[in-house]
């Protein structure tokens, strides 16, 4: 539980998820240490109910909340990039792009390759002890929740390709797609030497 990344820490931001009936989620990655926190959950109500007909009621993800959220992140951490999964949330990542230029990236889940190595990198880094959590226990559930599908073709270790996939319908997993997003984003700003900006301190009145 003590493991919240700071006010102005330096970080990488995930998104992935859908509008309607699904969850969407934002997870925060602290470059310097490998924390991640979940900064946004969003999830149909399990007693949302039927309709008269009996079929499931309609719900879409409050989307000003997530931008709200985007906008508090971009505030309270110095940002270095976003990977957003953009399928579901091009009008808003198009908005976020244009407010925060060069730090959004649009990272696309369904390109196979891309997304295999994603996940392997995290399998890595979580079974080096390199991530660490606050014990979220969404991000525990989601984590949980994530199935395997195996891919056609083998890596450069031999070992065969997969994909995340739902173990069952209703339950989700696009917290730990977030999570993979924002640690792959941690990755390469490691690889490309990123650093925070210089504070400015303004000195003190005499």
């Amino acid at each position: 539980p003590s493991l919240k990344i700071p006010d102005g820490a330096f970080i990488t931001l995930g998104f992935d998820g859908a509008v309607r009936d699904d969850s969407t989620a934002i997870v925060a990655t602290d470059i310097r240490t490998g924390v991640q926190n979940i900064l946004g959950l969003w999830e149909r109500p399990a007693d949302l109910g039927n309709d008269e007909d009996g079929r499931p009621l309609d719900w879409r993800v409050p989307e000003q909340e997530v931008m709200d959220t985007f906008t508090d992140a971009f505030k309270r951490f110095e940002v270095w990039r976003l990977y957003a999964d953009p399928p579901h949330w091009m009008e808003l990542i198009g908005k976020l792009g244009g407010l925060y230029p060069d730090q959004v990236v649009e990272f696309w889940t369904k390109n196979l390759n891309q997304m295999y190595y994603a996940i392997k990198n995290y399998q890595i880094a979580v079974q080096n002890g390199d991530m660490a959590f606050d014990g979220d226990p969404d991000f525990v559930r989601h984590a949980g929740n994530a199935g395997k599908r195996m891919d056609r073709g083998v890596d450069e270790d031999n070992q065969p390709k997969f994909r995340l996939a739902k173990i069952e319908q209703k339950r989700k997993f696009d917290a730990v797609v977030a999570a993979i997003l924002s640690w792959e984003a941690r990755m390469d700003a490691l690889a490309a030497g990123a650093e925070p900006e210089p504070k400015q301190y303004m000195p003190e009145r005499v």
